[in-house]
């Protein structure tokens, strides 16, 4: 490459890897859910037992599958963030490609230009060039800070000082 395209460098993160947590998530829930068809048919394997231990056992399933199903549901909305992420990555990694190919062709050009010429593309550079590259970047990192306070939600994931807790 030359000098320009090798100011554009490579975007934090990858798509394919986000895309594979995703898949992760999907295959748990998937399980999830089948476990929770399977817990929720528990009770009516017992349908003759009554009593206090009957009603205790009922509250107690009822409360578990009531927290199972929003495990589910958190662990799909996370997933979902997750493919949001990797799809505006995906995008943004072409916008930085082309990006990329037009300072690869101004690097080829560079030298069959007059000095007033290259003066122009190297402002032309300095002012959308390197704007466009670094409203990707932080375009990234904003997603990449959207998708993990979704995830925190989705999944109720609280942010912890381990020092604190190691003492």
């Amino acid at each position: 490459m030359g000098m320009f395209a090798d100011s554009v460098g490579e975007l934090p993160g990858r798509a394919e890897d986000v895309r594979a947590v995703a898949r992760d998530l999907a295959t748990l829930k998937t399980d999830l859910d089948n476990a929770s068809t399977t817990y929720e048919s528990a009770p009516g394997l017992a349908s003759s037992w009554e009593g206090a231990s009957a009603d205790a056992f009922d509250t107690v399933h009822s409360a578990a599958s009531k927290d199972l199903r929003a495990l589910v549901k958190g662990i799909d909305e996370g997933r979902a963030s997750l493919d949001r992420y990797a799809s505006a990555l995906e995008a943004r990694t072409k916008a930085v490609e082309d990006i990329r190919i037009a300072a690869e062709i101004l690097d080829t050009q560079w030298d069959g230009m007059s000095a007033q010429e290259q003066a122009s593309q190297v402002a032309w550079v300095d002012n959308e060039l390197t704007k466009w590259y670094q409203h990707h970047v932080d375009g990234v990192r904003r997603d990449a800070a959207e998708c993990a306070a979704e995830l925190r939600v989705a999944l109720h994931i609280e942010a912890v000082n381990m020092q604190e807790i190691d003492g």
